[in-house]
């Protein structure tokens, strides 16, 4: 049994990945994105100054 992936484009602090993800599973992941990225802005804030680099 295949299970057929679609592949998406995502954005996690301001940096693009590619990945393959389920069909059923794209609104969990991007409802997940959203908060991460909102994390993201809010130590962004907090921190500001910091590099956005690894």
């Amino acid at each position: 049994m295949t299970e057929t992936l679609i592949p998406i484009n995502i954005v996690i602090g301001d940096r693009t990945y590619r990945i393959k993800i389920a069909p059923q599973d794209e609104g969990q992941v991007r409802a997940t994105l959203k908060l991460v990225n909102e994390k993201i802005l809010t130590f962004k804030t907090e921190f500001a100054g910091k590099d956005m680099q690894d």
